[in-house]
């Protein structure tokens, strides 16, 4: 089983090698039942270890490996980004994928995106093997099929779903992009012009987007929002924050993680996922005036 091992720590990517080693020592010298000889499971074989999020979509994306497991806090392109990432590359290879993190509120995303597995750090030996085992199983059942595993056609569906239309995309038969957003004040309804929006961020069902110096609360989920928006004004930079094109004045490294995007009102926010794509669309968009 081919393996890449993707996390910005060290000593995370040192623990995993470790176990890894100490599996395939113990099948080289395990009977296999009623044999008497080698076990018939193959040697895990790492082809890569990556300490940041386009690192390991250029390992997947080369090495093509059966398993990946996955940190999701990661410099320059989240866990989450690094799948979206994936899906469009290489969507008839995708590896399976195991979530390995110290986060555990990332749990009910992970398994939404039908990940074959998520392990909390620190993670043991036992809880390691058994893992790895699921993998073994799930993958000579795909083999034996000859068909694409189940869980990576999910994963694929998955992302396509989530994934927005992208620049110049003309909308559907009969629907227009939105240009104003209704927010529900008190003693009134507020239309609040798209092009006004700075940025949004997402929590739960609820948006919280800023326009006209004012932050606003509207219920409404990114992912049915980001679907009206014109994808060429509008860009998902993080698993739960988009901007308006026209509001980003810089792009600046940080000191450590991911690149900071500067906005006209001197809010300061993370690229996670799109790096590329919002700087190729900045030169292309007209800016705030």
């Amino acid at each position: 089983m081919r393996i890449v091992i993707a996390d910005d720590e060290a000593l995370g990517r040192e623990r995993l090698r470790i176990f890894i080693e100490a599996l395939n020592a113990d099948a080289a010298g395990a009977p296999a039942p009623g044999t008497g000889e080698g076990t018939q499971d193959g040697p895990l074989q790492i082809l890569a270890e990556c300490d940041g999020g386009r690192a390991t979509v250029e390992a997947v994306r080369e090495r093509r490996p059966d398993l990946l497991f996955l940190d999701i806090q990661m410099p320059d392109l989240d866990g989450f980004g690094v799948l979206d990432e994936l899906s469009r590359q290489v969507p008839l290879h995708m590896p399976y994928v195991v979530f390995v993190t110290a986060h555990n509120e990332h749990a009910v995303r992970a398994f939404e995106m039908h990940a074959l597995d998520f392990v909390l750090k620190p993670v043991s030996r036992e809880r390691f093997a058994a893992t790895v085992q699921r993998a073994r199983s799930t993958l000579a059942a795909r083999r034996k099929e000859g068909l694409p595993g189940e869980l990576q056609a999910q994963l694929a569906a998955w992302l396509a779903q989530e994934r927005p239309p992208s620049a110049g995309t003309v909308p559907a038969s009969g629907q227009c992009w939105r240009e104003r957003i209704e927010v529900k004040n008190p003693q009134r309804w507020d239309y609040v012009p798209v092009t006004e929006i700075l940025w949004m961020r997402a929590g739960g069902n609820y948006i919280e987007l800023m326009a006209g110096g004012k932050t606003h609360l509207i219920r409404e989920t990114m992912h049915d929002m980001e679907a009206q928006l014109d994808p060429a004004l509008f860009l998902r930079i993080g698993r739960s924050v988009m901007v308006n094109l026209a509001a980003v004045r810089a792009i600046r490294p940080a000191a450590k993680g991911a690149p900071i995007a500067e906005l006209s009102d001197g809010t300061a926010l993370p690229v996670q996922r799109n790096f590329d794509e919002l700087q190729l669309r900045l030169q292309f968009v007209r800016a705030r005036t």
